[in-house]
């Protein structure tokens, strides 16, 4: 609904050599104005870019198989989080998140199934589906979810470092990861006992 939308803020893009000379993979981060509200809902995309003969450059709408795989092999360090259509078909049949309105989710589901993606990553659906019906931890509207993905982006940064740089044959040294893996499972354990606490 392009009539809702007032401007795009805060533009900002980071680019990844593509799969031919010239061509690009671009990340663009945003925020967006909509009308009748004075909070900005921030925003994440890529797009592939392919660089023209005079030198001018053309975002491809359907890129065919192999830039496909490529802008997948771009992703594969950070794809730990994935959503799919079956995923999303299931929160709204265990009452996660609201039925869609003519097939279209709304803000308010869409923030919800965010929360409940990167959840997952260390909660079970059972501790998840009692978060939601507590109201704990999920953000409930635009500058709680403002907030929400300004302290995911902190922590991703003092571990990942600033430049968010991320080496799969990196493993930051064994004692690094070992320390990391400790403090993993102690937080875990941590959560899990103060979600008992609250059932």
């Amino acid at each position: 609904q392009a009539s809702w939308i007032q401007s795009y803020d805060g533009i900002s893009v980071y680019t990844m050599p593509g799969l031919a000379d010239g061509d690009r993979v671009c990340i663009i981060r945003y925020k967006i104005n909509f009308r009748r509200t004075n909070t900005n809902a921030p925003g994440i995309m890529y797009c592939y870019v392919q660089a023209q003969g005079d030198g001018s450059y053309r975002i491809l709408e359907n890129p065919d198989s192999e830039t496909v795989k490529y802008i997948n092999r771009v992703f594969e360090p950070i794809s730990c989080v994935e959503v799919t259509p079956s995923m999303v078909s299931n929160y709204v049949k265990k009452k996660y998140i609201e039925k869609p309105v003519k097939k279209l989710y709304d803000r308010d589901q869409i923030r919800k199934l965010i929360f409940i993606v990167l959840a997952k990553l260390v909660l079970s659906m059972d501790h998840i589906g009692i978060l939601l019906d507590k109201g704990r931890g999920m953000p409930v509207d635009d500058k709680a979810y403002d907030e929400f993905c300004s302290k995911i982006e902190r922590e991703l940064d003092s571990v990942f470092g600033v430049d968010g740089s991320v080496n799969k044959e990196d493993n930051g040294g064994e004692d690094r990861f070992m320390d990391t893996l400790l403090s993993a499972i102690a937080y875990y354990i941590y959560i899990n006992h103060c979600i008992d606490k609250i059932k």
